[in-house]
Formats: C-alpha cells, sequence, structure tokens
C-alpha cells in the first residue's frame, strides 16, 4: 500500500497483513516512516518521486524478510486485543471514579 503515513492508515494495513511504502512529511508523518523502516514492514520514501514508488514497489514485490516482518507484526496486533483492553481500562477508570 502506498500511503501518506498516517497513523490510521498505517495500523489498518499492518492490522491486514499489508507491507508499506510510505510518504508523507507533514504532522508526525516523516516519524511514522521511519518506525516503519525501523521495524522492517515497508520503505520509507524520503523524496517521493514516480521513479522511487517503482523501485519501492520492485524491492516489496518478493522481499520474503519484509513479508515476514509485517506477518509477524499483524499476528502480535491481532493478540494484542487493543480494543477489548482499552474498553476494559476506560471500564476500570470510570469505576474508580464512582
Amino acid at each position: 500500500m502506498i500511503t501518506n503515513s498516517g497513523y490510521g492508515g498505517v495500523s489498518q494495513a499492518l492490522y491486514n497483513n499489508t507491507k508499506l511504502i510510505c510518504t508523507g512529511d507533514s504532522e508526525d508523518k516523516a516519524e511514522i516512516r521511519d518506525r516503519v523502516e525501523y521495524a522492517g514492514v515497508g520503505i520509507n520514501l524520503k523524496k517521493t518521486t514516480i521513479k522511487s514508488i517503482e523501485n519501492a514497489y520492485l524491492n516489496l514485490v518478493d522481499n520474503d524478510v519484509v513479508n515476514k516482518n509485517v506477518k509477524d507484526m499483524s499476528k502480535k496486533m491481532h493478540e494484542s486485543n487493543g480494543f477489548e483492553n482499552g474498553r476494559k481500562q476506560i471500564l476500570n477508570f470510570l469505576k474508580e471514579l464512582s
């Protein structure tokens, strides 16, 4: 997936086992691009051109390392059950307030 490196889009892509080509410079986009690169789940395009997108795609298509990293990240995200854990924490916090 080619993304502007927004937190939501990157999170959803990884949750759904999707490799990333990251662009974008505003807000926290550069930091998210760096994290994607560090985690080995995609390509960080610091400069976006047609050629850089093409090269990134060619580097990702059959990249076994990135495929494994994305699969592992997706599995961890599914196992973390973030929505349910967040719901429990909010309910516990509200109980403490009453």
